[in-house]
């Protein structure tokens, strides 16, 4: 049996320009579909085929707007690159504009978890989204 490894990346979707944070009407979805046509305009329909098997929206809070995702790791950095490009999503059949903010690239929801801890213990965030990614995680490291 082969192991596939894979890696998780954390994070945040700012939605700037709208001067909203929540919208509850997204789930997790929208955003794998909004992260496949990413890879396809990015990369093409290669870049796609490479991640397409693997690329999973594990958490998504509409709220904080924190976003968990898992992907191969051989094609992680494809999503690293197209995350650090994006500046409009195609959510609903609609373009809205966001940023997109990688707080952290892990091996493991456990890795990712003390990353996590780590940034709030020290200060470095008061943001609220870690604390409710967090108990999220908690709850997923039996997967």
């Amino acid at each position: 049996m082969v192991r596939s490894k894979q890696r998780y990346v954390v994070a945040r979707v700012d939605w700037g320009s709208q001067g909203r944070l929540v919208d509850p009407s997204l789930g997790a979805s929208h955003f794998v579909s909004a992260l496949k046509e990413l890879l396809a305009v990015h990369f093409g329909d290669l870049g796609v085929a490479v991640s397409l098997q693997s690329l999973a929206v594990k958490y998504w809070n509409s709220l904080t707007g924190v976003l968990l995702v898992r992907i191969e790791r051989a094609s992680h950095r494809l999503l690293l690159i197209a995350l650090a490009c994006t500046q409009t999503l195609k959510i609903k059949g609609e373009q809205r504009s966001c940023r997109m903010l990688v707080l952290h690239v892990g091996g493991t929801i456990r890795s990712c978890k003390q990353k996590l801890i780590e940034k709030r213990t020290k200060g470095l965030s008061d943001d609220q989204g870690i604390d409710s990614l967090l108990e999220a995680l908690d709850s997923m490291e039996g997967i």
